[in-house]
């Protein structure tokens, strides 16, 4: 509809050209001053094909900057492209337009991924990646042979209720011990100048799956400062925590986990609600993803933690500014 009005518009016009030119104009230097993207042109191009030409015949009248001024603010009241596709708070990234989803698993094998740490089996069962523990043997992961910056990720899990599970982001792992240096203190503890980490175990930040505590979508620094990143260990904010997550968690059915990793600031969604959102400097902010399959004892065997829908979108993003996170 509103293209028909404006070929009726522009058909009517008896000066068409400058009509349609002036609206562009005044879109561009619109858009220049609120920021707002072209895909918002069609408020001040309407407005260019339907005025009567002969009001505006010199771009000195005041009406033509009248007409400006209704141009921008048609302009802001445009909607605006939104990255999440799951009805979340639209206060969540935007991610560059260059970017768009790829699938991190074809449902059908494991190309692409690699296993670390200890022996737990991943497996495939309707196109669903299946993790089952297998007591004795350290933490397991399913590891992307490709490493990942700057992100959207979005996946779906459905965990038992007595597993530990979790998503490793800008992760990386040795085969031999070796030394970090320098790493900030976790919140409410002094920083250590040295931390000697084991081998073989994928080091970085866990993007928690553990709905025994409570404490799904938290962020835990994985073989290296082995604590929690937020919320703090044993505060009010950690009590807090765990109080929202609890009334969000559904073990046992599909919930969907999304991570959002910018520079220095990482996020975190369950099922749409913010539940962490922090920053701080790490020299290394690139790394693989894996699933884990957290150690357990006899009484947890064959207990199972499943994913599905696994994609990710890169790019630059520019993470807005948020509202008060409802812990």
């Amino acid at each position: 509809m509103a293209f028909a009005n404006c070929a009726r518009g522009i058909a009517k016009n008896k000066h068409t050209i400058k009509a349609f030119a002036r609206g562009l104009l005044a879109h561009a230097l619109g858009s220049n001053l609120v920021g707002t993207s072209w895909n918002k042109f069609l408020p001040t191009l309407l407005l260019g094909s339907l005025h009567h030409s002969k009001f505006y015949t010199d771009m000195k009248s005041p009406r033509f900057f009248i007409f400006l001024l209704g141009g921008t603010f048609l302009s802001l009241g445009m909607p605006t492209d939104d990255l999440r596709a799951d009805g979340a708070t639209p206060q969540a990234a935007t991610v560059s337009h260059e970017s768009h989803w790829v699938t991190l698993f074809n449902g059908k094998d494991f190309s692409g991924w690699t296993v670390r740490g200890g022996k737990a089996p991943f497996t495939i069962e309707n196109g669903e990646i299946v993790g089952t523990i297998l007591p004795k043997t350290p933490n397991t992961f399913l590891c992307t042979e490709k490493e990942y910056g700057d992100f959207v990720l979005e996946l779906e899990f459905n965990c038992h209720k007595d597993v530990n599970s979790g998503i490793q982001i800008r992760t990386d792992d040795a085969p031999e011990a070796r030394v970090f240096t320098d790493l900030p203190a976790l919140p409410g503890r002094k920083a250590a100048s040295k931390v000697k980490v084991q081998g073989n175990h994928p080091s970085g930040y866990q993007v928690e799956i553990e709905p025994r505590f409570g404490r799904t979508a938290g962020i835990y620094d994985e073989n290296r400062r082995n604590g929690w990143v937020y919320p703090e260990a044993k505060s009010e904010a950690d009590k807090a925590f765990v109080k929202k997550t609890r009334e969000i968690e559904k073990p046992g059915t599909w919930q969907t986990l999304r991570v959002e990793a910018s520079g220095n600031t990482i996020r975190t969604y369950l099922d749409g609600v913010l539940r962490a959102d922090f920053s701080e400097n790490l020299p290394k902010q690139t790394g693989f993803i894996a699933l884990q399959i957290h150690s357990a004892g006899e009484r947890d065997a064959g207990k199972q933690v499943r994913f599905r829908n696994i994609k990710i979108k890169e790019g630059t993003m520019k993470l807005k500014a948020m509202e008060t996170i409802m812990r």
